[in-house]
């Protein structure tokens, strides 16, 4: 497998976030949040995202799908995983961040919130944003 696992230190962090939140998140929330964002400890940088399997299906309670079959003949699987929550990825960066002098670890969010506007106006009207 690559890409994007999380660590042993990650799933006691999601467990002590979701304590945090009041009940607002669980701890699988955020760790499925977590597998999608950028994670950095001790300057290195992993990229949060799908990962990749070769071989045999994984059985580790996660989706997975047939992908293709690489050059070699195997069988390749992606990991299914759920939509970004940028609510959940926001309230990760904050909790996780603010506490990284202790963790070592920070977090980038990788799904963003947009705020939708609506605009009108005749043929002559110009916007800038």
């Amino acid at each position: 497998m690559y890409n994007r696992q999380l660590h042993p230190q990650e799933v006691s962090l999601a467990k002590r976030l979701a304590d945090a939140s009041g009940g607002k998140y669980t701890q699988t929330q955020i760790e499925n949040q977590m597998a999608q964002m950028n994670m950095t400890e001790g300057g290195q940088t992993e990229s949060g995202g799908v990962r990749v399997a070769v071989g045999a299906q994984p059985q580790d309670g996660t989706d997975w799908q047939p992908y293709g079959i690489n050059q070699a003949g195997q069988q390749v699987w992606a990991q299914s995983l759920s939509s970004g929550d940028a609510g959940v990825q926001s309230y990760i960066v904050q909790s996780a961040n603010s506490i990284s002098n202790s963790t070592g670890l920070t977090y980038q969010a990788t799904t963003l919130q947009y705020t939708q506007i609506s605009m009108s106006g005749g043929l002559g009207s110009c916007f800038h944003l």
